[in-house]
């Protein structure tokens, strides 16, 4: 299959980069993930959310991890160790994301 249900084709490595980030970025866009793909962590204050925002911060950024993975092809292992630096951030800001949530708001 060379392209995905987002009807993109896949990232192939550099060779299809330019296009393909731009493609992306409409497809989050569109679909209302960017604004979370756009959050930094080390500026984020996360004690002026309430807790169903911070849940809708970590559903975004599942559904936004989800559609990249299904736009890059799974084979070249440069992208396989890009990936897992990606879910490795997503872990830890899902971790952080959850032990705010059961913090009292005030």
């Amino acid at each position: 299959m060379a392209e995905s249900i987002l009807k993109i084709p896949k990232l192939l490595g550099s060779s299809n980069w330019d296009l393909w980030s731009i493609r992306m970025e409409a497809i989050l866009i569109e679909k209302g993930y960017y604004d979370v793909m756009a959050i930094s962590l080390d500026t984020i204050d996360l004690s002026t959310y309430t807790p169903e925002q911070i849940n809708s911060i970590r559903d975004k950024s599942n559904k936004a991890c989800a559609y990249i993975r299904l736009a890059i092809k799974a084979s070249p292992q440069y992208f396989r160790a890009k990936l897992e630096l990606i879910n490795k951030a997503l872990t830890l800001l899902n971790k952080v994301l959850f032990i705010l949530s059961a913090l009292p708001f005030c």
